[in-house]
């Protein structure tokens, strides 16, 4: 870790990583993940300050290897710790994208060459601005999605040290990285589209040959998909949650996060595999939950207005049961398993790199500061 914030990482580095010489000035409160410069003592030697119970747990987690259990139960604490990044950022993103989904939509049910709401036969072709609208719609879903993803990693950090931070800070530490993010996005979706090339290929090849059956090519694929993309799937979700914390908050290139993963993950593969099993399993089942019952809420105006209210109270049912929805697929896939994600990347550096040592003597540093203030 290191102990300036001049080196634009917020005290969030890799060990060894270079730092700039600290500024001249009035001394500052610690950043976080950084220690207490030694004070010296009466003998010439530095000495830290005495860690305490509050060194050790600060915020809303111990600062020590985490079980298996705090990965299920901490991100709720971090969502209510901080509702405005860890709830209010995804889906003030989600929607964003949304909101620009229903523009294209929109765009598309108007264009008069394409023509959607005839009944007749009578396309005649795209226009551009369909095209554009598209096009923006579906670049909003690739970063909104790789934002609200990530946005949830600083508040996570911060509140394991008992500090909340601004929705704006969380956006103004995501924005310089923005590029680096979508290019790990790019990097992580390059094995598995090798991967999803190899079963098309496969099975087309068993296909067009003479003895290929629809059951030999159906048993090929999931043979394929069970050998091959299934396992590279799991490798990209596990390296890539790792990756996204040291571009975050190491602000490191896509190329060494990628070399920090694969430096961190290992002995933590299976054990993170299956914290994001059973997660993701949890945000299922929420997911299902939720889905089920805004469906049948949306069908219960129908038995409240007459015959020929029901197209209206259809068409408001299912948009209020669709806004719902987006809440929910916001807060359980970003907010829940993003908060999660964000934990498998502390852990493994607490284990492997002593990152609680460090975030333990800065929140003693910081206390030590606020008395110094106060007295």
């Amino acid at each position: 870790m290191t102990d300036n914030d001049a080196s634009g990482n917020g005290g969030w580095a890799a060990p060894g990583a270079p730092v700039p010489p600290p500024s001249q000035g009035a001394p500052m409160s610690p950043t976080p993940g950084s220690a207490r410069p030694p004070v010296a003592s009466s003998a010439g030697i530095p000495r830290q300050p005495a860690l305490t119970y509050r060194s050790w747990q600060p915020g809303i987690v111990a600062l020590r290897p985490l079980p298996f259990g705090d990965f299920i139960t901490v991100p709720f604490k971090a969502m209510r710790f901080n509702r405005a990044v860890m709830v209010g950022g995804p889906l003030l993103l989600f929607t964003a994208s949304a909101l620009l989904t229903g523009l294209a939509v929109w765009v598309a049910l108007n264009d008069s060459r394409l023509d959607l709401l005839s009944w007749n036969d009578s396309y005649r072709g795209v226009s551009v601005s369909t095209v554009v609208a598209a096009a923006i719609a579906l670049l909003s879903w690739v970063v909104s999605d790789v934002l609200a993803s990530s946005i949830v990693y600083p508040g996570v950090a911060r509140a394991m040290l008992g500090e909340r931070i601004s929705l704006a800070a969380a956006l103004r530490t995501l924005v310089p990285r923005i590029g680096h993010l979508l290019l790990l996005a790019l990097a992580a979706f390059v094995p598995l589209a090798i991967a999803g090339g190899l079963v098309v290929a496969v099975s087309m090849t068993i296909a067009a040959s003479d003895t290929g059956t629809f059951g030999a090519t159906v048993l090929a694929v999931v043979v394929l998909v069970v050998l091959v993309v299934v396992p590279v799937g799991v490798l990209v979700a596990v390296y890539s949650v790792v990756a996204r914390g040291a571009v975050i908050l190491e602000k490191a290139s896509v190329i060494r996060a990628i070399r920090r993963a694969i430096q961190l993950v290992p002995g933590r593969l299976w054990w993170s595999v299956l914290i994001m099993l059973v997660v993701g399993l949890i945000v299922a089942a929420l997911q299902q939950a939720f889905a089920f019952v805004t469906q049948i809420v949306a069908i219960v105006p129908l038995g409240l207005v007459s015959t020929d209210e029901a197209s209206a109270a259809i068409a408001i049912g299912f948009f209020v049961a669709y806004l719902v929805q987006m809440v929910a697929v916001s807060v359980t896939q970003y907010s829940f398993f993003g908060s999660t994600s964000a934990l498998i990347y502390l852990d493994v550096r607490m284990r492997k790199e002593g990152l609680a040592f460090d975030l333990a003597n800065a929140a003693e540093a910081r206390h030590a500061a606020r008395q110094n203030l106060v007295a």
